[in-house]
């Protein structure tokens, strides 16, 4: 019963940090881009920002937060899942 009981709270705890860190991960990209652009703007010659990565990360970030915000399942298969390296932390 003990074991069960750990075992719920367990799953509500890494379902929570799943969450939790593909928030951070966006806004954390987000800002990135944020200030990046404004350097850009700001003067292109400062320092040459090279966006061909940048914009399908943050979209594959958004996406996974999404997902990860929107259901159980998709928190769940962000935590456990190997092969997703998007939904894994950094």
């Amino acid at each position: 019963m003990i074991d069960d009981a750990f075992s719920r709270v367990f799953a509500a705890e890494q379902l929570s940090n799943a969450r939790g860190i593909s928030v951070f991960r966006f806004l954390g990209v987000s800002g990135m881009l944020a200030v990046l652009t404004a350097f850009q703007l700001a003067d292109p010659d400062l320092i040459n920002v090279r966006f061909g990565l940048l914009i399908p990360y943050w979209v594959v970030a958004a996406v996974v937060m999404a997902v990860s915000l929107r259901s159980q399942r998709g928190a769940r298969a962000c935590r456990s899942s190997p092969r997703a390296r998007a939904c894994r932390s950094w």
